[in-house]
């Protein structure tokens, strides 16, 4: 939002240190309205984000809690967080959710959990969960769209902390957990076995940020490792 006026819309998923504090993690591109490639303006009028308005769904399905966030304080700096040393180029950033709305916060995503016994190879289907073009599926719940892994997720794509994903995403999914999920519980592990364990088995894989060229499906998966050096490097945004 700028002066009251909605700029745009995207996905942000809840996160935690383990400290105590939650973090909306989205694109760089997000909060800042800027492309992170040229640092142009995104919106057409050249209007940049002041304020983000989150709209959290509560335990009652279907009701959804607006809260308004500032991303600038009254100098015009930001108050959100990019990567400590790569700055935009890493298109992650996070903003602290106000502790008086912790009690709305009913899950959360710890980035640096890396006890999942799930192994993702090259080819493997995964899911972009968000909110194309504003939509819900309904009960302000989340459209999931399907892609599958374009690159070697152990491999930096582009000497980057991310890789590539084969998917149709649209206007709006920028900042989507992108996940595994198993419904029969069946899994994929290393050396190309697999493993029968709990039904909706999941592995977060990192935030959507976007494609790679406008005539491309290809897109970028920004790793836990990048989001979890933002939330704890606690370096504030640059963005003009």
């Amino acid at each position: 939002m700028a002066n009251s006026r909605k700029l745009s819309t995207a996905t942000a998923t809840l996160m935690s240190d383990g400290y105590g504090t939650y973090w909306l993690v989205t694109n760089w591109h997000v909060l800042s309205g800027r492309n992170p490639i040229t640092g142009d303006a995104m919106h057409s009028s050249g209007a940049t984000p002041e304020q983000l308005t989150v709209h959290m769904t509560t335990q009652m399905l279907g009701i959804r809690w607006p809260i308004t966030i500032p991303l600038r304080d009254e100098d015009g700096d930001a108050l959100w967080m990019e990567h400590p040393t790569r700055g935009k180029q890493v298109d992650v950033a996070a903003v602290p959710l106000p502790a008086q709305h912790n009690q709305l916060v009913q899950h959360w995503i710890n980035p640096t959990d890396d006890s999942s016994p799930i192994w993702i190879a090259v080819s493997e289907r995964l899911s972009v969960v968000g909110f194309p073009f504003g939509i819900t599926a309904g009960l302000g719940l989340p459209i999931w769209t399907q892609g599958f892994v374009a690159s070697h997720i152990e491999l930096d794509f582009d000497g980057s902390p991310c890789f590539l994903i084969d998917a149709r995403t649209r206007e709006g999914q920028s900042g989507s957990p992108v996940v595994y999920y198993s419904t029969s519980g069946m899994y994929p592990v290393e050396f190309g076995g697999t493993q029968l364990g709990n039904k909706g088995e999941t592995r977060f894989l990192g935030i959507y940020s976007g494609r790679i060229n406008i005539d491309s499906d290809l897109g970028r998966v920004w790793k836990p490792s990048a989001i979890t050096d933002i939330i704890t490097g606690n370096t504030k945004s640059k963005a003009l």
